[in-house]
Order: structure tokens, then C-alpha cells, then sequence
């Protein structure tokens, strides 16, 4: 079905062309190469839907588990196969910036920035208000969000990132499932979570069609399309109109309802015992993880929730039902202490939903550990 499709590609963003991306798609036992360059001997052992260098070659990571059908794998493909193209041109990050870092400062529980991005969905999703009227309301909004992010460059350069990467691939994928197999758009959805730049930012993409605005290549130049739509849009316009006091509350109630779920949840992983694990700055670690399944604290700490993590070492890897929690400030991990042991340099444990194995950690006291690999 793939290989079809690479012979046929839709225009979708200028410059973007499918039938010049290598894919690799796999699963439990093997990895298929398609439009590879130069597929290695021995192929790498994935874990999730992604890009990354193999062979030499930028290449587009597709799990068999997430294509069941042509409907689902076609959209997919485009989706990573864009992140190929993006990371091969202008929409890489600057040099030194700490994606994982700043994920832990944004600001997903706070109350105003989350009133904000409930805004923003009602306005997304709301078919009455005209095009213009909501594209001022949106700017709008956007200046607002901005205006809190600021308040911590990381924070701000995380959500610039997500906007220009995962937002235009997701109006990439979204467009291809529209266009190719009628499916509808999808709501957007996902508060202040993170996740809300993969719906809003492809929601985006498609107003500023509608507005006929030359979005796409000023983004390829830095821009976000936010910033495209504030700058459209210069004048800020009452919210009030658009129930922002209403929002508001529902938002100081949602984000005391978060926390509390969090810490709950914290205090019941780790209430039998926890590891810390203490990683060097240096340290060269690959994360794969559902980022609908994490939570920044806003304060430096972000919990997972089905983590894998690979390190030159070794692996740690989580179900879903287990939680991780990072402090970026101190370079930790903390998780449950289930079957958790030390042999030798060896930590280790191998359970359904707990499995470990590291190389060369050393204890520092009951539980506490420091990782020493490169």
C-alpha cells in the first residue's frame, strides 16, 4: 500500500515530496525498508512512530501495530515522512535546545493558560462566528497564551517547536485522510496539554488557507502560524463576548482537579517504595513515549506514563499504568521500586509492567542510584 502511494503522492506543501522519503515499518520480529537507500545488515530495534537516521539515511519509522488499514498507515506515513522534510530544512531547532527540558516548564497547569487553550477549542470548533470574526478572536488568544509562555524561554521555544513541527505535519496528515479517504477533520482537543499543538496548529494551517494567507513558506522561514495569524490580525478584541469568565473558572477548577489527580497518582506509585535514578548531563538517552500520556508540572518535573527509555547501556521501559516522574532541575528519575534490584553494576528487574536492564549504575544509598554509562 505504501509503495502505491509513492508513486502517486498528493501535493501537499511545496518542496514535500513522499516518493523521496525512505520508510521503515515494523514490528515485534522484523523491519521492512521501502524507498531505503541503504538499509543496514543488521536493522535497529524500533519502538515507535518517529524519524531518525538509519543506514545513513533520514527515514520515516512506521509501527505495522499503528497501519491497520490503508486509511490509517497512508495519513501516518505522510505525518512522519513530513518530519523527514522538516528535519532536513528550516524547521530544525536551534542548536541547544533541550526539547525534554523545557517540556517540563510548560505551563499546563496554569489556570489562565489553560482557559486560554479551552477558548481556543471553542473557538476552533464553533461553526457560527464568521471566518474573520474568529481569526481575530483566535490572534487574540494567541497573543494571550504568548504573553504567559514568555514567561519562561524554554516553555516559549517548546510551543514555537510543537506549533512548527508537530502542527503543520498534523495539517499534513489531517489533509491527506481528508483528501484521499474523505475522512472529516477532527475537532481540536487536548487543553493545555502539549498535545494541543498537534490539533490547533493543524487547525491553523487550514484557517490561514481559508484566509488565503502565504503561511507555508513564511513558516519554512521561522515563522510560527500563530505568529502568521497575529500578524494578520494586529488588534486585540474583547473575549468577554466569547465566554472567557466562564472559561476561566471552569479552567482554576479543572487544573485543582489535575494536580490532585497527579499526586494521587504519584503517591500510590510510590507508596511501596520508589527507585531514583540520578542521569548524568551527558548522557545519551532515545525516549519513546505517547505524549497523551504525560503531564508537565510546570515546575521543572514532568510525569510519563509509558516510558521507554534506551540508553548506550541499557533500557528502562514502563507500561502505561506506571508513571515516571522527572526533575529536569536535578537530572532524576523516580519510579516505582517494583522487582527493582542492583547485581554487580546491574540494575534490573522484569516484570509485566516494570523491566529494567543497566549496566554500570552504581548505589548511592537504599533505592538511589547513579547511572555512569556515556
Amino acid at each position: 500500500m505504501l509503495e502505491a502511494h509513492l508513486k502517486r503522492p498528493l501535493d501537499v506543501w511545496p518542496g514535500f515530496d513522499l516518493s523521496q522519503t525512505p520508510f521503515a515499518i515494523f514490528d515485534e520480529d522484523s523491519v521492512v525498508f521501502v524507498n531505503h537507500p541503504s538499509p543496514p545488515d543488521e536493522p535497529p530495534t524500533l519502538h515507535a512512530a518517529t524519524d531518525i537516521e538509519i543506514g545513513g539515511a533520514l527515514t520515516a519509522v512506521i509501527p505495522a501495530a499503528h497501519a491497520k488499514d490503508e486509511a490509517e498507515l497512508i495519513p501516518l506515513a505522510y505525518h512522519e515522512a513530513f518530519h523527514v522534510y522538516q528535519n532536513t530544512g528550516n524547521f530544525a531547532p536551534e542548536p541547544g535546545f533541550n526539547f525534554f527540558a523545557a517540556l517540563a516548564y510548560y505551563p499546563e497547569l496554569d489556570a489562565d493558560y489553560l482557559a486560554l487553550c479551552l477558548l481556543e477549542e471553542r473557538l476552533f470548533n464553533d461553526p457560527q462566528p464568521s471566518l474573520e470574526l474568529k481569526a481575530a478572536a483566535l490572534a487574540t488568544t494567541s497573543r494571550h497564551r504568548i504573553e504567559i509562555l514568555s514567561r519562561n524561554e524554554d516553555a516559549q521555544l517548546l510551543e514555537n517547536y510543537s506549533e512548527r513541527f508537530e502542527g503543520t505535519a498534523s495539517y499534513v496528515e489531517q489533509r491527506v485522510a481528508r483528501e484521499v479517504f474523505n475522512k472529516p477533520y477532527p475537532p481540536v482537543s487536548g487543553g493545555s496539554s502539549r498535545v494541543r499543538a498537534y490539533h490547533a496548529g493543524a487547525a491553523l494551517g487550514r484557517l490561514l488557507d481559508a484566509l488565503g494567507a502565504d503561511w507555508m513558506r513564511r513558516v519554512e522561514e521561522g515563522a510560527t502560524p500563530s505568529d502568521v495569524l497575529m500578524v494578520t490580525f494586529l488588534d486585540d478584541v474583547d473575549l468577554g463576548p466569547y465566554g472567557m469568565s466562564r472559561t476561566l473558572e471552569q479552567a482554576r477548577a479543572k487544573v485543582n482537579e489535575l494536580r490532585e489527580a497527579v499526586e494521587a497518582e504519584l503517591s500510590r506509585a510510590f507508596s511501596a517504595g520508589a527507585v531514583t535514578l540520578t542521569i548524568p548531563p551527558q548522557t545519551t538517552v532515545y525516549r519513546s513515549f505517547n505524549p497523551q500520556r504525560i503531564t508537565s508540572l510546570g515546575n521543572g518535573q514532568v510525569v510519563y506514563r509509558g516510558l521507554r527509555l534506551d540508553f548506550d547501556c541499557g533500557y528502562i521501559q514502563l507500561s502505561d499504568e506506571v508513571p515516571l516522574l522527572e526533575d529536569v532541575r536535578i537530572g532524576t528519575m523516580r519510579f516505582p521500586a517494583r522487582q527493582v534490584r542492583l547485581v554487580g553494576d546491574r540494575l534490573m528487574a522484569k516484570g509485566s509492567s516494570i523491566r529494567v536492564k543497566l549496566d554500570r549504575v552504581s548505589e548511592e544509598s537504599k533505592n538511589n542510584y547513579h547511572l555512569i554509562c556515556e
